[in-house]
């Protein structure tokens, strides 16, 4: 598979990253009601950026190549 270009890696990266970030403000949302918003983002960060690196940018990734390497294939 080739790799992906500039425009769809950031596309695959924000579509990983952006759920990532939404269920873990959500999920501490009761826990960090009152911190001042440089710690929540400094919280959040340090749970979303080793998931993301590990786990789901490499993933989606992997899922968006396969995708586009079907679309390019010409069908006999």
């Amino acid at each position: 598979m080739p790799p992906l270009n500039l425009a769809m890696r950031m596309l695959v990266t924000w579509c990983a990253l952006f759920p990532l970030v939404v269920i873990v403000q959500f999920a501490l949302s009761a826990v960090l009601e009152g911190w001042p918003t440089v710690l929540t983002t400094a919280l959040t960060l340090a749970i979303v950026v080793p998931v993301a690196v590990a786990w789901a940018v490499p993933l989606a990734s992997k899922l968006a190549a396969r995708l586009l390497a079907r679309r390019r294939k010409p069908t006999p």
